[in-house]
């Protein structure tokens, strides 16, 4: 079999690995819990709170990251200048780093004994003043799984709405192509 014949297999079963691998573990949230179970959980205390502290924060990050990211990334994407490459990887080298290290370095900066001084602290989880969905989902992983499942439903659904508005208002055609 020539190899034009056998690569379009090959990366047709890799892509479908790589899409089970991702969307198993979003399906397996859903299998684990009910709809009543969902339903309930919104009911339960402070996770109505930490939804709309999590909507909050996350329309506050956007905001930054229009007035401020959207021209620096138009900068980056479009000229040419001595350091470029130097800028483009400091912003790129969060996205690789392990989450922890990226903790203790927001920590190291901005935290009681940070570079910043001592009037700032980012990280809380008191119930209904600084818990954001994923604190209330980790703070009841341990005691209670189910409202843990149900919370993390929740945010994926969320989090897809969100994705397909803006997949919808950029006229993407992933979906045009969804919806075939």
């Amino acid at each position: 079999m020539s190899p034009r014949r056998w690569f379009p297999i090959l990366l047709i079963a890799a892509t479908s690995v790589v899409v089970a691998f991702l969307a198993l573990p979003v399906l397996a949230i859903f299998l684990h819990t009910s709809p009543a179970r969902l339903w309930d959980s919104l009911g339960e205390s402070g996770s109505l709170d930490a939804l709309k502290l999590s909507l909050e924060t996350t329309a506050a990050a956007i905001a930054i990251i229009v007035v401020f990211g959207t021209p620096a990334a138009y900068l980056l994407a479009t000229r040419s200048f001595r350091g470029k490459s130097l800028i483009v990887t400091l912003v790129e080298l969060p996205l690789v780093l392990p989450p922890v290290v990226a903790g203790i370095g927001l920590l190291a900066a901005f935290g009681p004994h940070g570079l910043l001084g001592g009037t700032l602290m980012f990280a809380g989880s008191v119930q209904g003043v600084t818990q954001t969905v994923p604190l209330a989902i980790y703070g009841s992983f341990a005691t209670d799984f189910p409202s843990a499942l149900a919370l993390s439903a929740i945010l994926v659904i969320v989090s897809g709405s969100l994705l397909i508005s803006i997949q919808l208002m950029s006229g993407s055609r992933a979906l045009a192509v969804v919806a075939r």
